[in-house]
């Protein structure tokens, strides 16, 4: 902060400073996309099915869960491709599916992006001290912690706070206290 104010850093170099030490605490059950919100396909679904869920969905890895609902595998879309290139439309998509590497929803973010980098994965299903899935974390969601929110030309911006005519605020769920507690003076400064 004091090298903000002397000008020897600019402001994103302490923002990113300050996310760079918060990653140290943080575990991945805070940045994890919770189970309710992820997009699973299921074992009994033919690779078509698939594709059109990826293509609606537009991501390039997609959990496949068995009867139970729990994980049996991961699906990449460049397999779902290779399969329809060679007319395997029919096949149920499980064919398809690579082992998943799963998380204890405990784990320190630091340590997970670590373990990614060398075992060269980018997905993990996240599980509880039960062995039960509550989510999943991706490569991109760790270093979205160092840097903030990565979008690429197709995302569309999901509004985190909405100001109501009222004055009240509408604000996700899913946003944590501390992005809220740094959003929340822009707005109020803004709305006088």
């Amino acid at each position: 902060d004091v090298a903000v104010e002397e000008a020897v850093i600019e402001t994103e170099e302490r923002e990113m400073i300050h996310s760079v030490i918060a990653l140290g605490d943080r575990v991945v059950r805070e940045v994890m996309v919770p189970r309710p919100d992820m997009v699973v396909l299921k074992s009994t679904w033919s690779v078509a099915e698939a594709v059109d869920v990826t293509l609606e969905h537009g991501f390039s890895r997609l959990p496949v869960v068995g009867e139970d609902g729990e994980v049996v595998g991961i699906v990449y879309a460049k397999d779902l491709l290779e399969a329809v290139h060679h007319s395997k439309e029919g096949d149920p998509v499980v064919t398809l599916a690579r082992p998943a590497q799963f998380v204890p929803e405990s784990q320190l973010v630091s340590r997970l992006m670590r373990e990614m980098r060398q075992g060269k994965f980018h997905m993990a299903m996240v599980v509880d001290e039960y062995g039960s899935t509550v989510g999943l974390v991706t490569l991109e969601d760790l270093i979205e912690e160092l840097v903030g929110e990565i979008s690429d030309e197709h995302d569309v911006p999901e509004q985190e706070v909405e100001v109501q005519e009222d004055g009240s605020l509408l604000v996700n769920a899913r946003l944590s206290l501390d992005d809220l507690s740094d959003i929340l003076p822009c707005l109020l400064y803004t709305s006088d």
